[in-house]
């Protein structure tokens, strides 16, 4: 009954974290084309897709800051649901399911010179030079250790 009422909970959490960030996010993107919106369309698709890059920078800068200043680090072993340390994992998996059912994902993948720094800002051990393959997909990046030069494949799940 007690796992049950927290998975409830951290649902209802998830949902209105999830509309606060994207809120957040768009919100100053959107305000600049309304503020401009008399100005050719072209223009304004160009503002857009401006905007989109920064929304998706905020967005990326929000689940990272929720990582390290309320969740903080994790810890490892035979953790108890109930317990604190579960409740935390728990919030740490939301931040990374949100990134993945986001528009921004890609911006962590491929040719990105933000995954490297996502992933080691949600706690991944990795250097600049680590390049993550198209839809690859990594759950757990508080435990993830990579090289230097290491590059995966796509369609890659790290686990």
């Amino acid at each position: 009954m007690k796992v049950r009422v927290m998975r409830i909970a951290v649902s209802c959490l998830t949902s209105v974290y999830e509309g606060l960030v994207y809120f957040l996010s768009l919100s100053l993107p959107v305000l600049c084309i309304y503020h401009f919106r008399s100005l050719p369309i072209l223009l304004l698709l160009g503002m857009a897709i401006v905007g989109f890059s920064f929304a998706g920078l905020v967005f990326l800068l929000l689940l990272v800051a929720t990582k390290r200043f309320l969740i903080g680090s994790l810890a490892t072993g035979n953790i108890p649901v109930e317990s604190k340390n579960g409740q935390k994992w728990f919030l740490a998996v939301m931040l990374i399911a949100i990134l993945y059912r986001s528009p921004f994902h890609s911006m962590t993948v491929g040719i990105s010179l933000l995954a490297s720094w996502f992933f080691r800002g949600m706690g991944a051990r990795m250097p600049e030079s680590t390049f993550l393959g198209l839809d690859t997909v990594v759950k757990d990046p508080w435990f993830l250790e990579m090289g230097k030069h290491v590059s995966t494949g796509s369609g890659v799940l790290i686990q």
